[in-house]
């Protein structure tokens, strides 16, 4: 089934992407009225609408049924616990809405594009990632997609639920996908290393070993189909750079490369976070990351 977006009128489409046109552009405004999309919790005028009169209405009923005896108490009061509960669920639409809000200024800060939602299967065309693989009811939202230097990348918060009912748990993740950030680099994956990846090591290896790893190895597992490969690739530099934090998701696929972690940052360290990407990127090229070649931190250029 195709995923649709919404825009704040009702209208729902399928976005389309310009062929032969790389990095995709992941903007779509409503081909109706040329709105953008809705972000994944908010809601369109009629339902805001409706809420408010639902809301109206339970609470003048439940105060007139206040003083209707015993039983009307009791109605009343349900009333007006259910007004309660959808004002509650309108402040929190505002809140999240004042977020995404947030989220554009620091785009147009950046100077990068910005989708308050995006759908998964336009992220998967790019590279199937493992990320993309993990429970239900995915969603992609708070998108910043723009250019440093020679590199275009996008920047957005993934969200997932493992689980259902009273056992469900929902993961939010920012990440980074930096469009052939993997150009001439072997596939794998670098995962923070769990306590089950800990225990399995004492009885065999797990990921492919690196010579004098030291705490990358305590801290990251390392997986990919050509191990010889991955052994050129981590020089000295890059796995002590990973094993000073031990909680990157890193993954190279199809000359594709992203970079993200868990739980999700706040909106003040996501230029950190891009810089960080472009600088992994550089070392699993093999670049001379010295002090005088390493570029300056996007938000230190923002608070100049």
């Amino acid at each position: 089934m195709a995923e649709r977006l919404y825009c704040r009128k009702g209208h729902r489409w399928t976005p389309t992407f310009a062929p032969n046109v790389w990095p995709p552009d992941f903007r779509s405004s409503c081909p109706t009225c040329g709105d953008a999309p809705l972000g994944p919790f908010d809601m369109t005028q009629i339902t805001a609408r409706v809420m408010i009169v639902v809301s109206v209405a339970f609470l003048a009923g439940g105060l007139g049924l206040l003083f209707v005896g015993d039983v009307g108490l009791a109605v009343g009061i349900g009333l007006l616990i259910a007004a309660g509960v959808i004002a509650l669920i309108g402040l929190i639409v505002r809140i999240n809405r004042q977020n995404t809000q947030k989220m554009a200024d620091l785009a147009e800060q950046m100077g990068f594009a910005f989708m308050p939602n995006l759908t998964v299967g336009s992220l998967r065309a790019v590279a199937p990632f493992q990320l993309y693989t993990h429970g239900h009811s995915q969603r992609a939202y708070h998108a910043l997609q723009g250019r440093v230097g020679d590199c275009d990348l996008l920047i957005f918060k993934y969200q997932y639920t493992i689980g259902g009912g009273k056992h469900q748990h929902t993961h939010t993740h920012s990440a980074v996908l930096v469009f052939d950030g993997a150009d001439g680099v072997p596939d794998f994956l670098l995962t923070p290393r769990s306590f089950f990846d800990k225990l399995v090591g004492f009885f065999t290896h797990s990921g492919v070993e690196l010579e004098d790893a030291g705490e990358f190895a305590k801290r990251c597992k390392l997986t990919g189909p050509d191990p010889t490969a991955l052994r050129k690739t981590f020089h000295p530099e890059l796995v002590q750079y990973l094993a000073r934090d031990g909680r990157w998701h890193i993954q190279a696929l199809n000359d594709q490369l992203i970079v993200y972690r868990s739980p999700a940052i706040g909106r003040d360290r996501i230029p950190g976070m891009a810089t960080d990407a472009l600088q992994i990127r550089d070392m699993l090229r093999g670049a001379d990351l010295s002090p005088q070649s390493t570029p300056p931190r996007l938000e230190e250029a923002d608070e100049q």
